[in-house]
């Protein structure tokens, strides 16, 4: 019996953090309707606009992971009581509000530099273009994962937003060397000709980026407190993440399409196949180097 009332215990304890994020889901489609200058229902509702609904469920989803970081670093395994319940609560709903405030500020700044030449609003609402619609929404996704994992590293708001900062850095300078090497042009090709092929393929490298990313900012903030290893773990994870994924192109034109290249299906073809195997592959690669890709036993701390 004893056991049965610490099952149900830790249960109703589980339950109280569901309705808190609850909550804070609500809260965020709240900023997300307020913030936009623009009405989400008419578009989604009465327009239909499927470019908009992209870019709403990249922020869902990145609202969930930032959600799943902020619990899981304020939840305790032992001495469940009333007084620490409400603790728990406060601390989860006080990194909650940081890391959906981050994820705001990260969506405007994908938009800005991630689509550099691209107005985004005009885009989505104006012409619903879903190509720029995914890459906004692979963007919010995967920098959810970001904050969610500095979050869950140590729970510290601090964290957080270093590991934020070093993550849109990162997502930049992944995203320009991309465009490199496809040799595209954001205005032309994603804004202008609306090519969903390449919207897919940059969405999907994005996304599996900031798994990596997600990694590095979760190993980083659980180091010994030495900001040089921490940054130097981050550093670790999206150098050779961006490495490795990059890579990943030679193997596609070599494997999948022997007689032809992604550039030319992709940047000129705008085969969407061609994008969806491209995304689907950097996120295979993305999710395998997670767990692959180890920090020495002797940064983590004890």
């Amino acid at each position: 019996m004893d056991g049965l009332r610490e099952l149900g215990s830790y249960a109703l304890y589980g339950l109280a953090f569901v309705l808190a994020a609850g909550v804070f889901m609500a809260l965020g489609k709240w900023l997300f309707d307020t913030l936009t200058p623009y009405s989400v229902r008419t578009q989604l509702v009465e327009r239909g606009n499927p470019a908009l609904g992209v870019v709403l469920v990249g922020y869902l989803l990145g609202m969930i992971a930032v959600l799943c970081g902020s619990v899981g670093a304020n939840q305790r395994t032992t001495g469940l009581s009333l007084g620490g319940l409400g603790a728990d609560l406060w601390g989860m709903s006080w990194h909650a509000a940081i890391g959906l405030a981050l994820l705001l500020v990260a969506g405007l700044i994908i938009d800005r530099l991630c689509l550099a030449g691209v107005v985004a609003t005009q885009a989505v609402i104006d012409r619903r273009n879903v190509s720029v619609g995914v890459v906004l929404g692979c963007g919010l996704a995967g920098m959810g994962l970001v904050i969610g994992g500095a979050l869950h590293g140590c729970g510290c708001w601090k964290a957080a937003i270093f590991a934020c900062c070093l993550g849109l850095v990162a997502v930049v300078a992944y995203t320009r060397v991309y465009r490199l090497l496809l040799r595209y042009n954001n205005r032309v090709d994603l804004a202008e000709r609306e090519n969903l092929a390449l919207g897919i393929g940059l969405g999907g490298h994005v996304l599996a980026y900031c798994l990596l990313l997600m990694r590095g900012a979760y190993r980083a903030t659980m180091l010994k407190p030495h900001p040089l290893e921490a940054l130097a773990a981050f550093a670790y994870y999206a150098g050779l993440g961006a490495l490795l994924l990059l890579g990943l192109r030679l193997v596609n034109d070599r494997l999948f399409m022997p007689r032809t290249s992604l550039r030319l299906e992709m940047v000129e073809r705008r085969n969407t196949s061609a994008g969806i195997v491209e995304a689907a592959l950097a996120i295979a690669v993305g999710s395998i180097l997670v767990f692959a890709l180890r920090v020495p036993p002797s940064w983590i701390a004890p």
